[in-house]
């Protein structure tokens, strides 16, 4: 089993009596400096430009003391005086959003925000696209070369192992390892792992619970439970999935529905 969780990948072997044993353990890109540079700049942009339109809306004009561009400024600063290298190329961008603060503090209409804001967003787009096509592309390809290197070396069979991808709820549909391991099962022939067979399964927790997990644990409560459920379904039902819907479901609709036209009084030729 490959486990993705807080950025790091880690391999499992089936150690018997439903435990599991580590094997290997990697970092992804997401972890590393050319990474974090790509994606603190975008939020930076995403900060400022939030800050701009929230000072437009409550008419926050006066913008000499706002504590958000003044910590953004701070930030840009901080990042500028690490003398880093890998700063070179953002530079220019980094100046430039220096200075749409700079403009901000001396605006005195909220429609001269409006206007530094939309100008802003225009100016940052391109960049923000190419900062996320590099940070994807970073991540991606140092995934792939962790995963392969471990099909390799293991000798993984696809058809008899799990991913488990451990996130929160936020951006699960598009996520970009979700995106990956669901392409990898697609090329081996195993279609939709996630939702027709449970090669792909995706855990959700709270972003507090994500510092402080024992996937040992994790793997051994929640897919334990997974494959019994799946099980379950097909000795059944015939339906493999049929234990992660709500059995109740069907029954729904014509309850909800007999409901609201309580509410609204219903039609008195119906009764």
């Amino acid at each position: 089993m490959i486990v993705y969780s807080n950025s790091s990948l880690s391999l499992w072997q089936h150690a018997g009596s439903g435990q599991y044993k580590q094997l290997e353990t990697a970092p992804s890109p997401a972890k590393e400096e050319p990474y974090i540079l790509l994606k603190t700049l975008s939020h930076i942009s995403v900060w400022l430009s939030i800050t701009l339109q929230s000072m437009a809306a409550q008419k926050l004009w006066l913008a000499k003391t706002n504590p958000e561009l003044n910590k953004i400024h701070t930030s840009l600063n901080t990042l500028k005086n690490l003398g880093n290298q890998q700063l070179k190329p953002h530079l220019p961008v980094m100046d430039y959003t220096l200075s749409v603060i700079q403009q901000a503090k001396t605006c005195q209409q909220a429609t001269e925000i409006v206007q530094l804001q939309q100008d802003y967003l225009q100016q940052s787009k391109a960049c923000n696209e190419h900062y996320s096509r590099l940070a994807t592309r970073i991540q991606l390809q140092g995934l792939h070369k962790i995963v392969e290197t471990w099909r390799t070396q293991r000798m993984l069979n696809l058809h008899r192992s799990r991913v488990m991808i451990v996130g929160p709820h936020g951006p699960r549909d598009q996520l970009i390892e979700k995106q990956y391991f669901h392409d990898m099962y697609v090329r081996a022939g195993i279609a939709d792992g996630e939702h027709n067979n449970g090669h792909l399964v995706y855990v959700e927790m709270l972003p507090e619970q994500l510092q402080d997990i024992d996937i040992a644990s994790l793997i051994t409560s929640f897919l334990g439970r997974h494959q019994i459920n799946k099980l379950i379904g097909k000795e059944l039902l015939n339906d493999e999935q049929a234990m992660f819907n709500d059995v109740l479901g069907k029954y729904a609709p014509p309850v909800i529905k007999e409901l609201a036209e309580k509410k609204q009084g219903g039609c008195p030729f119906k009764r």
